[in-house]
């Protein structure tokens, strides 16, 4: 018998705790204010999160935790419904590793609350600045600066330059970040003196359900939009011609491509914004106050760039949100990142809830000081993650796992321990056809066979009956209220979400049983990590008798009726 457990990152594990309450506070208060349109919305938003963080900061003394939790909120905010959404995200990740850095740099001191909370603020400023500078090229800051002059000589200003004003800029946001981290360092100290007991209800969610056959994503796409980003944004500085010519072919595919994804382009304000650039870029581009050729050019290369900048971060988001993107970096070490974001969303609704509460406006602050009150939600993570318990029966395909799976149910069936589930079970008058069988009531139906069946989910040499895998997953859903149930076998159909994957997590969210599986050997250990399994006991076929497998299993049921019992 192999005993093999999971080892958790606590780092990642106590980001999920901020990362949830951030993405939370993103997603719902950050909607609100992008639909009041109210100006300085960003500012605003950011100084809330420098409160949250360092309210946070005041709870943890571990370093490597914001630069996490940003990660988590960021990907978090990918649920929102914004066509582009690569924009909002950096920036949430910039804020993340701006406080890290901070405090990394001066310790966890009020001091260094205050240099973190202007960092983070004035990330608002560089962001734009490096979004201006994408959308438009450099010559936006040419541009600029004209028009500004323009501006003061008209209202006959004297003696306030382009970087004077920026500075002046700059320091109303120092004063924001200090006063934010002011706030935040406060309600820290609140929440120390009111850390109370969540007692929420949370259920881990399944972040890696798509199918990563879904043939509407491309890796290779990733690539294509990158690629062609560089392509037509280097043929609009040497030619307008060429470069407008590239930009209309790939705009073109990108809208075919990803058809209702551009809800961006029906805002009045992006179009008029634009328009904006295209005239102060024709009369000021040469600093002249005057409409000229080389501004007209200058602003249809801007508007141009602007636009296929835009339409390639609707197609890269597009494709990062591909599933095989996901299963391919949680299979390459990226699995930590997957199960802290699971466990996020897992306290999304609840935590949600706070924000869209009318009292939440009213009194902010002290809302935010509950949420981080909310001491025990790190150990109702721990719990999530410690349900999932499994017994592994394995081997080689034929190598006789089914077999040694019937002698454990019927040394169970004596032992009268309540067992539920599902095995496979071969037809003795036709060769490699195969039935699913409910273990209670023994009902079968036939799951796969060698034969080609039109429609059916093809894997290896098999062909899988849709009414099969119905069959089983209805068995498997009616076992929630079980201590142990049984599943023959996962493999790579459930590796692909398929098969009785839906079941699995059901159960998983929805009940404390105990689970036997039965998986070929070589998809073990990709079975546990896909499954975010704690703790797994594996037992080999040829090296584990059935008395062993069932000693282990006595010992869990007892443990987890003792476990019911006290609660």
């Amino acid at each position: 018998m192999i005993h093999w457990e999971r080892k958790y990152n606590e780092k990642w594990l106590e980001a999920s705790v901020l990362g949830s309450i951030w993405g939370s506070f993103e997603i719902i208060v950050g909607s609100i204010l992008h639909n009041l349109k109210l100006p300085l919305s960003g500012t605003l938003l950011a100084s809330f999160v420098v409160v949250l963080m360092i309210g946070y900061g005041m709870q943890s003394s571990k370093n490597g935790i914001f630069w996490r939790a940003g990660i988590i909120a960021a990907l978090m905010k990918s649920v929102s419904p914004s066509a582009v959404l690569l924009g909002p995200m950096t920036a949430i990740i910039l804020e993340g590793f701006l406080m890290e850095i901070g405090l990394l740099l001066f310790g966890r001191n009020f001091f260094a609350y205050l240099f973190s909370g202007i960092l983070v603020l004035y990330s608002v400023i560089i962001h734009k600045i490096v979004a201006l500078l994408l959308l438009y090229g450099f010559n936006i800051v040419k541009i600029t600066r004209n028009f500004y002059y323009f501006i003061l000589k008209q209202l006959k200003i004297n003696g306030l330059s382009f970087y004077q004003a920026l500075f002046l800029l700059s320091l109303l946001y120092v004063i924001i970040g200090i006063f934010s981290a002011t706030v935040g360092y406060i309600i820290g100290k609140r929440a120390l003196r009111v850390r109370k007991n969540n007692g929420l209800k949370l259920q881990l969610k399944k972040i890696l359900q798509e199918n990563p056959d879904d043939k509407r994503f491309a890796l290779i796409l990733l690539l294509f939009h990158i690629l062609f980003l560089i392509l037509i944004i280097r043929s609009l500085h040497y030619s307008l011609l060429i470069g407008s010519l590239i930009s209309f072919v790939y705009i073109v595919f990108c809208l075919i491509r990803y058809k209702g994804s551009f809800r961006r382009f029906r805002r009045t304000g992006l179009w008029l914004q634009l328009l904006i650039i295209f005239l102060i870029s024709a009369f000021f581009f040469n600093g002249s106050g005057i409409f000229n050729i080389a501004g007209i050019k200058e602003g249809i290369a801007m508007v141009l760039r602007s636009i296929v900048v835009i339409v390639s971060f609707v197609g890269i988001s597009h494709e990062l949100s591909s599933p095989l993107v996901k299963l391919i970096l949680y299979k390459n070490g990226f699995s930590q990142v997957y199960t802290s974001l699971s466990l996020a969303f897992s306290a999304l609704p609840i935590i949600s809830a706070n924000f869209k509460n009318k009292e939440f406006f009213k009194h902010p602050l002290e809302h935010i000081s509950g949420l981080l009150a909310l001491n025990t939600l790190y150990d109702d993570f721990i719990k999530i993650l410690n349900r999932r318990k499994l017994f592994v029966i394995t081997g080689e395909v034929d190598s006789g796992k089914t077999a040694l799976l019937h002698k454990v149910i019927n040394l169970l069936q004596i032992e009268n321990i309540g067992i539920c589930g599902i095995v496979s079970v071969s037809d003795e008058r036709e060769k490699f056809v195969y039935y699913v069988k409910d273990i209670s009531s023994g009902i079968s139906t036939v799951l796969c066979t060698q034969k080609k069946i039109e429609n059916a989910i093809k894997i290896g040499r098999y062909y899988f009956y849709s009414e099969g895998l119905s069959f089983g997953s209805q068995v498997l859903l009616k076992c929630k209220d079980s201590n142990l149930v049984i599943v023959d076998e996962v493999g790579p159909l459930e590796l692909r979400n398929k098969g009785w994957a839906k079941a699995l997590q059901f159960l998983f969210a929805q009940s404390n049983a105990i689970q036997i599986w039965t998986i070929r050997k070589k998809l073990v250990y990709d079975v546990l990590k896909h499954y975010n399994i704690a703790e797994a006991f594996i037992f080999e076929v040829g090296k584990d008798k059935p008395e062993q497998i069932i000693y282990e299993i006595k010992k869990a049921v007892k443990s987890l009726e003792s476990e019911m019992v006290m609660v």
